[in-house]
């Protein structure tokens, strides 16, 4: 599975993106696609190679927790464990992006 993503893999739903933008007031298609852009250099560089592997697969591919535990040869309790993490990771790097920048 590559680590590299390009905007268009991500859905709308990926980790609350729908709920952050409109926390953020972000109104135009710049700013939205500004707001991927950052999100995916986190995704592809500061998570680990399982958090990304799960990310993408409940949220671009829309598999159940389950169907990703199965294809990854893991536990339930470890996929939701990986992707809780990983969107904490998100929203921490997110803000500090967005706020500091």
């Amino acid at each position: 599975m590559s680590t590299k993503l390009s905007l268009n893999e991500f859905t709308e739903s990926l980790a609350g993106m729908i709920e952050y933008s409109q926390s953020l007031q972000i109104t135009n298609e710049k700013e939205y696609k500004k707001l991927l852009n950052i999100l995916s250099k986190i995704i592809s560089g500061e998570l680990t190679h399982r958090q990304q592997q799960c990310i993408i697969m409940r949220y671009y591919k829309n598999l159940t927790v389950t169907e990703i535990a199965f294809r990854l040869g893991i536990g339930k309790s470890t996929v939701s464990r990986h992707i809780k993490k990983a969107k904490s990771r998100l929203y921490k790097l997110l803000d500090y992006y967005i706020f500091s920048k």
